[in-house]
């Protein structure tokens, strides 16, 4: 396997969202000199969470190197199940990412 080496540059994000709407992420990534560099919006909600077509998306793009942050207004934009949201943690962390959720208690200028 090819190690990837990454500069001192902008954290490259995508948002993936389910219900919400893409905003805070947006102003939450601006905040943190973060670039979105896509948002991508789930639209196949129901079966494996590994298999939908959102999520096989955001994996695409990390693995082409795309971003290293998979950003999320909240576990349950990922997963309502605490072990599927840990199997697309797995995932991301395979592809050279995180998973950066904002939980419901953060404000927009938090730090991370």
């Amino acid at each position: 396997m090819e190690a990837r080496t990454y500069g001192l540059g902008r954290i490259r994000a995508i948002v993936y969202v389910r219900e919400r709407d893409v905003g805070r992420c947006r102003r939450w990534a601006a905040c943190h000199d973060w670039t979105v560099v896509a948002v991508v919006r789930e639209i196949s909600p129901d079966g494996p969470v590994l298999a939908r077509l959102g999520l096989r998306t955001v994996f695409g793009l990390l693995d082409a190197g795309c971003a290293t942050v998979l950003l999320a207004a909240s576990r349950r934009e990922v997963s309502d199940e605490p072990d599927a949201f840990l199997d697309v943690c797995a995932r991301v962390e395979r592809a050279g990412g995180f998973v950066h959720v904002l939980d419901e208690s953060e404000e927009d200028g938090d730090a991370p």
